[in-house]
């Protein structure tokens, strides 16, 4: 293989957990369900962003996370930022936290997930009451919650298939 052949290798491989949360946030707008949108569908990029700021935080940067959520809030129609900021949130605390999880069990991996989906749900909701100015129902963010931590094994499996296709030779 030629160098120019490899590097542009390395570059895709290092830009695909972003080019991957793009993917994932164009599939959170498919329509699924009955049309009504009461099915809850699951906080793809919250995953991803967990998922990669504990196993390979140098490939998802805060920069990256930032363009992210605003390409996700865009989208979405919401209040401007409300995505982004969650995301964020989730990057940094996690990129704290990171030697807690790495070289874990799933399981562990798995349960540190449901406080990182309770925060973020938890601010969306703040977020969501004074940008409306109102309190608004939590049960819609329960669900959407609740098929988050349900979707994770499928999509964390997806994701460790992923990072082992981009570790080096």
């Amino acid at each position: 293989m030629s160098e120019r052949s490899s590097l542009v290798i390395t570059l895709l491989k290092g830009l695909l957990p972003f080019l991957l949360a793009l993917f994932l946030t164009m599939m959170m707008q498919l329509p699924i369900g009955d049309g009504t949108g009461n099915v809850p569908v699951p906080h793809l990029t919250l995953m991803l962003v967990y998922y990669w700021s504990i196993h390979r935080p140098e490939l998802l940067s805060v920069p990256a996370v930032a363009a992210i959520g605003l390409f996700q809030d865009l989208l979405w129609g919401g209040p401007p930022g409300l995505n982004m900021i969650v995301l964020l949130v989730a990057r940094v605390i996690l990129s704290n936290q990171q030697a807690l999880f790495v070289r874990q069990s799933f399981g562990v991996g798995w349960a540190g997930f449901v406080p990182v989906v309770f925060l973020a749900m938890g601010l969306t909701w703040l977020i969501v009451c004074l940008y409306y100015g109102m309190l608004v129902s939590m049960l819609p963010l329960v669900g959407h919650g609740l098929v988050t931590l349900a979707a994770y094994p499928l999509l964390g499996w997806l994701f460790g298939r992923f990072d082992r296709f981009m570790k080096p030779d």
